[in-house]
């Protein structure tokens, strides 16, 4: 059984949630958040409204939270953090505002070749863990296209079976390091994962 309180129809009643806040007001969702920038360097980071948007409504229904190295780093900045460091945008993901105080987050960061990140909700605390990466030869390094994505599914996979958040990063982890050493986001032949 999972130990960090997910609900698996959360992500439907977000969906429903979506679709009545881009109805109500009569708007598309933006392509992305506001003040996020699709790269680092793009310029399209307006981040000088307080009008709350599409997205700042939906960040507070999030129980988990997936970023990567640079999406993490981008947050900090936005968000003025005074501890810029990963380990810090973590926590600030699990205590960014949410709709049901009750209810946990977890937050993980995913930082290539460097440890993944998960910081999640204990009662008041956040616990922060770090899950190691086994380093890949450079010659095994073939595409890191959709690792993001590789990683999630890895974790998705396991949390749809129950599995604890410890299994679910090492699957996701998994997954990633396979994908990675193949041309074009493909799953691996043979699944080892156990």
């Amino acid at each position: 059984m999972t130990d960090f309180n997910f609900d698996p129809n959360t992500m439907t009643r977000a969906y429903a949630q979506r679709k009545a806040l881009t109805e109500e007001e009569n708007v598309r969702p933006k392509a992305r958040p506001k003040g996020i920038a699709s790269k680092p360097d793009d310029g399209n980071t307006d981040t000088s409204s307080d009008e709350p948007n599409f997205y700042d409504k939906m960040l507070d229904q999030l129980l988990g939270y997936f970023s990567n190295e640079d999406e993490a780093d981008k947050w900090a900045e936005i968000n003025a953090l005074e501890d810029k460091s990963r380990q810090g945008v973590a926590k600030s993901l699990v205590t960014f505002k949410k709709a049901n105080a009750k209810r946990g987050r977890v937050a993980i960061v995913t930082q290539g070749a460097d440890p993944v990140i998960v910081a999640r909700q204990v009662g008041d605390e956040v616990v922060l863990e770090e899950y190691p990466i086994e380093p890949i030869a450079a010659e095994q390094l073939v595409d890191t296209n959709g690792a993001g994505d590789s990683f999630v599914g890895g974790f998705l996979s396991q949390l749809a079976q129950g599995k604890d958040l410890a299994t679910c990063v090492k699957a996701g982890i998994y997954l990633s390091r396979e994908v990675v050493q193949q041309s074009g986001c493909k799953m691996p032949a043979q699944m080892t994962f156990a």
